[in-house]
């Protein structure tokens, strides 16, 4: 079970990958390489990893297909979301929600992404964060 905070960020790494241009076949070769040099491959289900091997390795111009590009999207959000930079959303994303700082929508959330960033930095740096109490 995902938490709600993890699926925020699955939703904003989708929304990214949706509206950052045509899904295209090398874009997609792009990121089953990210996900196997960040160690996300063997964390997709055995059908996602086909879905998005197969859709890399045709000769089309870009998909067009709306259910296709979600499925799409919904992967390549998944790759994203186990990478560096899912890791400092998520923290990034904890901290504000529990401060009040950012609302629950996604719309705000991609408008202040830079902010939620420096914050999971923030957090991410920080030694406390890491120590847990005996």
């Amino acid at each position: 079970m995902t938490s709600p905070i993890h699926g925020l960020v699955i939703q904003v790494f989708k929304h990214l990958a949706l509206s950052r241009g045509p899904l295209t076949p090398s874009r997609l070769a792009y990121y089953v390489r990210r996900a196997r040099r960040a160690g996300a491959w063997y964390k997709l289900s055995e059908m996602q990893r086909a879905l998005i091997k197969a859709a890399a390795s045709t000769r089309v111009d870009e998909y067009r297909d709306g259910k296709l590009k979600e499925m799409l999207a919904g992967i390549i959000a998944s790759i994203e979301a186990h990478t560096a930079l899912g890791a400092l959303l998520t923290l990034g994303l904890k901290y504000a929600l529990e401060r009040g700082l950012v609302k629950a929508s996604l719309g705000e959330i991609v408008g202040k992404l830079g902010y939620i960033k420096y914050l999971g930095r923030s957090v991410m740096s920080t030694l406390n964060y890491y120590i847990r109490p005996l």
